[in-house]
C-alpha cells in the first residue's frame, strides 16, 4: 500500500457500523436507510483495506492483473466519485475452474482490488444488520461460528434422534434468484441506492481463463466474492425460518407413554421361569434355571418398559448444507422432506438434488456431515446403586441412544492418496514435490498438513483413528527426507529420532528447531464447551487445512 494510506481513521465510521448493529439486533424487523452515504466516508476503505490485505488472495491478479498491492488514498477518492454519481461499475473477475474432490468443477470468481474493497464494505454493512437476526441453527460464514459449532450442536441436540435428512440444495451459489434476493433485502433494506450497487456486482460478468469467453450470469452470486458468503446466508435465512415453524409444528413434547413390543416377550419368559423354579425342588435343574432368569433380568434392564410418545426435531446448517434430525416416524420424515422441496422451489427458486437428498435411519446407517461420520450408539448399561435408606444395593438400568461423531478413516486416506502422501490402501510414499526444499521446510510443510487433519477432527469420539493418519504423515516425510538425501528410513530416524526433529541456522545466526510431535490420543470438548470457545479452538489451531477442500 502506498505510504499517503497511513493516516489514522475516524472510529465515528465504525460507531455508526456498531449504531446499525445494536439498532437491528433490538428490532430484527427494522428497516434502514441512508446507507449509501457510508461509502462516502474515507475512514471506512482503511478499516476494509486493513481487513483484506492479510488474506492470502490479496495478492491474486484479477482479469487486469491488478492486486490490493500500491492501493492508495488517491484510488479510494476516486471510487467515491464515481460512487456519488453512480458511475461506478464493477469490472469483469476472473473465473477460475478449481477441481473437487469428487471430479467436478467448481468456479472460482477472482475480482480487482477496488471491487474486493466495496464488497468488504458492502459485507460490513449487511452484517451489522443482519447478524442479529440470523438463525441460531445457520453457522456458516458466521461470526464466531464455524463447521465446530455446528457439530457441537449435533452432538447436544442428536441423541435419541431415528431419522436424518441429509439436504442438499442443487448447486445453490450459483442457482440464486437476482430478483427474490432483491426482494428479501429490500424487507430491511430502505436505499435504492445501495440495492442497486447489490445488483450491479450480481450482474457483473466474468471472463473464464480457460474458454477466454465472457458470461453475465442471470441467476447465482459469484462464488469466491467477498459478499457472496453473506448474500447466501441473507436468502437461506427464509429456509431456516421456514424449518423451525415446521419443528414447532410438528413437535409433540406433551404426550402419554405406550409400551415396548421388546420387553412383553422377556417379561412373559421371566414369568414362565419363576413358575417353573416354584414348582422344581432343589436340583441342578433349579440351579439352571436361577442362572437363566439371573441373566434374563440383566438382558431385560437394559431394555425400556415403556417409550414416551413424544416427537422432535432438530436441525442444523451450514452454509448449502444442512441435517434435519426427526425423532419420530419415517413417515414423518418424508412429509418433511416434500414440504421442505415444495417451500425451496416455490418461494426460493431452489432446488433440492434427489439423488444427494437422503432419508437415512441413523441407528443404523451413519451420516456424512462436514467431514465427520454421525452415527447413533447404543446406551445400555446396568448401573450397581445404592438405595438411600435401607443401604442395600440394587441393579438398575439406563437405556437410549447418544450421538457419536466419528472420523472417516477411509475418506482421509483416499484424500492423502489423491495428494501423493500414500497409495489408495495407506502405504506411505515419498512426497517428491518437496525434495527441492530444506530439511526444515519439508517438516513444517508436514506439520501443516497433519496439525489440519488433527486440529479439524479435535471433536471425534474415536481419535485413535487418527493413529494411521499420524502413521502415513510420519512415514512419508521420512521417506521424503530419505529420498532427498538418498538414504534409507531407517537412518534418517537414527539420526532425527522418532519425532523426526531438524535443526536450522537463519541469517541471524540463531538456531531454530522443528519436529513433528507424537501422537495422543483425546477425549473430545462435549457439551461443557461454549461456541465462541469452540470458534477460538478452530480459528487459532487450524493452521492450513491443505487436505479439507469441502470438508474432504
Amino acid at each position: 500500500m502506498s505510504t499517503n494510506m497511513n493516516v489514522s481513521y475516524d472510529t465515528k465510521v465504525l460507531l455508526r457500523l456498531e449504531q446499525i448493529r445494536d439498532r437491528n439486533t433490538k428490532n430484527t424487523k427494522y428497516v434502514n436507510k441512508d446507507l449509501y452515504r457510508l461509502l462516502y466516508k474515507k475512514e471506512i476503505y482503511i478499516v476494509a483495506y486493513n481487513k483484506l490485505k492479510d488474506n492470502q488472495g490479496a495478492m491474486t491478479p484479477a482479469v487486469d492483473t491488478e492486486t490490493l498491492d500500491g492501493f492508495s488514498l488517491k484510488r479510494i477518492e476516486n471510487i467515491i466519485k464515481s460512487l456519488k454519481n453512480e458511475s461506478f461499475q464493477p469490472k469483469l473477475c476472473r473465473l477460475k475452474q478449481l477441481k473437487k474432490p469428487n471430479g467436478k468443477i467448481r468456479p472460482l470468481g477472482i475480482q480487482g482490488p477496488e471491487e474486493k474493497v466495496v464488497q468488504e464494505i458492502i459485507r460490513m454493512i449487511l452484517e451489522a444488520i443482519f447478524e442479529g437476526s440470523f438463525s441460531n441453527n445457520s453457522h456458516g460464514f458466521r461470526v464466531n461460528r464455524g463447521c465446530h459449532t455446528a457439530l457441537n450442536q449435533v452432538r447436544q441436540n442428536f441423541d435419541g434422534v431415528s431419522y436424518i435428512i441429509e439436504g442438499d440444495i442443487k448447486d445453490c451459489f450459483n442457482s440464486i434468484d437476482h430478483n427474490r434476493l432483491i426482494q428479501i433485502l429490500r424487507e430491511r433494506i430502505s436505499d435504492e441506492r445501495f440495492i442497486r450497487l447489490i445488483y450491479k456486482f450480481l450482474k457483473a460478468g466474468y471472463l473464464c481463463e480457460l474458454s477466454n469467453e465472457l458470461h453475465f450470469p442471470k441467476v447465482g452470486t459469484p462464488q469466491g466474492s467477498i459478499v457472496s458468503p453473506i448474500l447466501c446466508n441473507i436468502f437461506l435465512d427464509k429456509l431456516d425460518y421456514y424449518v423451525e415453524s415446521l419443528i414447532r409444528k410438528h413437535s409433540v413434547t406433551k404426550a402419554g407413554t405406550t409400551n415396548n413390543p421388546k420387553a412383553s416377550p422377556l417379561n412373559t419368559k421371566k414369568k414362565k421361569l419363576t413358575k417353573l423354579l416354584n414348582k422344581v425342588e432343589e436340583s441342578e435343574e433349579k440351579r439352571k434355571l436361577i442362572k437363566e432368569l439371573r441373566a434374563l433380568n440383566l438382558k431385560a434392564l437394559k431394555v425400556p418398559k415403556r417409550f414416551k410418545k413424544t416427537v422432535h426435531l432438530y436441525y442444523v446448517r451450514y452454509a448449502d448444507d444442512w441435517i434435519l434430525g426427526i425423532n419420530g416416524p419415517k413417515t414423518l420424515a418424508k412429509q418433511l422432506k416434500l414440504e421442505i422441496s415444495e417451500f425451496l422451489s416455490k418461494n426460493l427458486k431452489l432446488t433440492l438434488s434427489e439423488e444427494k437428498t437422503k432419508i437415512t435411519e441413523i441407528r443404523k446407517e451413519t451420516v456424512l456431515f462436514l467431514g465427520y461420520d454421525i452415527k447413533l450408539q447404543r446406551r445400555n448399561k446396568v448401573k450397581k446403586i445404592m438405595h438411600p435408606k435401607s443401604k442395600k444395593h440394587f441393579l438398575k438400568g439406563t437405556t437410549g441412544h447418544q450421538i457419536k461423531l466419528l472420523v472417516p478413516k477411509e475418506r482421509i486416506i483416499y484424500r492423502l492418496a489423491e495428494k501423493g502422501f500414500c497409495t489408495p490402501e495407506g502405504f506411505p510414499l515419498s512426497y517428491k514435490k518437496l525434495t527441492s526444499y530444506d530439511d526444515y521446510t519439508i517438516v513444517l510443510r508436514f506439520n501443516t498438513v497433519r496439525s489440519g487433519i488433527i486440529n479439524y477432527y479435535c471433536l471425534c469420539d474415536n481419535s485413535s483413528y487418527l493413529y494411521r493418519v499420524d502413521y502415513i504423515l510420519r512415514y512419508s516425510l521420512a521417506k521424503t527426507l530419505a529420498h532427498k538425501h538418498k538414504t534409507s528410513c531407517h537412518a534418517i530416524f537414527c539420526k532425527h529420532g522418532r519425532r523426526l526433529t531438524v535443526k536450522k541456522v537463519n541469517l541471524n545466526g540463531k538456531e531454530l528447531k522443528t519436529q513433528m510431535p507424537l501422537f495422543k490420543t483425546f477425549k473430545p470438548q462435549i457439551k461443557e464447551i461454549k461456541p465462541k470457545d469452540l470458534f477460538t479452538v478452530y480459528n487459532k489451531k487450524l493452521t492450513n487445512v491443505m487436505l479439507l477442500e469441502r470438508y474432504l
